[in-house]
């Protein structure tokens, strides 16, 4: 839970997700899309730990290109926080040294236009590489309940490196602009007018998607 600055009783955005089973601990992981291009209103870091009992190095990528300062070490059974201001796209991917231990997430604070505090808060695991998949489900999609108090996104990416074509479904219907082509390390953000679910994400059998609601 997160409370208003000014208002420390009020609480006005809260985050939940899952812990990461201890075997799937990776050297590499990967997200959707990272976005620090509306500061102050948007705040978005990548979080990286390591398990291991000796310092590593890792590298970020975002849309296949290495971000400035990387690689980057994070040290012993610690943890590192990283921003990129004036970043914005997907996929995103965390790669430290091959059979290194490491976790990554990314965690997201959004704030209102005048500046009241922060108002909402996210923060998201990433998918270790090798449990990457070409389909993902998503319970439901509310996008026209409120459309005007209530932002909701699908982010779609392709971390392979040959184009991939993605089908959205919600309710077992495909979505108008369905399927949409994405080049190897591009992503897309996906808005529509629809509540309802499942939500289904297709690529190709045997294509290396990731997929997130936001």
């Amino acid at each position: 839970w997160r409370a208003l600055r000014d208002y420390p009783s009020v609480f006005t955005g809260v985050a939940q997700f899952m812990a990461l089973p201890t075997d799937w601990v990776s050297d590499t992981y990967v997200l959707p899309r990272y976005d620090y291009t509306d500061h102050p209103n948007l705040y978005n870091v990548i979080v990286v730990s390591n398990l291991d009992s000796v310092d590593r190095q890792f590298t970020v990528t975002i849309e296949g290109v290495e971000m400035e300062g990387s690689p980057f070490t994070v040290l012993a059974s610690d943890d590192t926080v990283l921003k990129f201001p004036g970043i914005q796209g997907g996929p995103v991917v965390v790669s430290a040294d091959t059979g290194a231990r490491i976790i990554a997430s990314l965690y997201e604070l959004r704030g209102s236009d005048n500046w009241a505090g922060w108002n909402g808060q996210s923060e998201m695991m990433g998918i270790p590489l090798d449990k990457l998949s070409d389909s993902y489900v998503i319970p439901r999609y509310y996008g026209a309940v409120n459309p005007t108090r209530l932002d909701a996104r699908i982010f779609i990416a392709n971390p392979d490196s040959v184009a991939r074509s993605i089908t959205v479904k919600i309710g077992g219907v495909e979505m108008e602009g369905s399927p949409y082509t994405l080049e190897p390390n591009t992503g897309q953000v996906l808005k529509y007018a629809v509540d309802g679910g499942p939500v289904e994400i297709i690529g190709p059998p045997g294509s290396n998607i990731i997929a997130s609601l936001s």
